[in-house]
């Protein structure tokens, strides 16, 4: 039941809140102005900028993980069906392999 009121408690808030961030203040909403205030702040270049590098980093990395991947695999033959047939064994080697037994 505390589940079900928690849920309906932040629901509301949320509803309220987006109620009141669509109140105009001159030409733009309330939301409009926060988005600016947050787009204009000191602290958004940096962050882009850590994320941009990151970007980056991920792509690099793909790449060159791609690239030595293609390289590795085109290098190998791939095996056809006349090496995937076992070479044929004689008696001999059976026998050796076996070991000495003791009838």
């Amino acid at each position: 039941m505390m589940d079900l009121f928690f849920f309906l408690k932040t629901l509301l808030l949320t509803v309220l809140l987006i109620l009141f961030l669509q109140i105009k203040v001159g030409s733009k909403t309330l939301e409009n102005h926060t988005l600016e205030f947050v787009q204009s702040s000191s602290i958004v270049s940096p962050i882009n900028q850590a994320a941009f590098g990151a970007s980056q980093l991920v792509r690099d990395v793909v790449s060159r993980a791609t690239i030595s991947i293609r390289k590795n695999l085109g290098s190998k033959k791939k095996p056809d069906a006349e090496s995937l047939r076992p070479e044929p064994v004689s008696d001999a080697e059976m026998n050796a392999a076996d070991g000495p037994r003791g009838h």
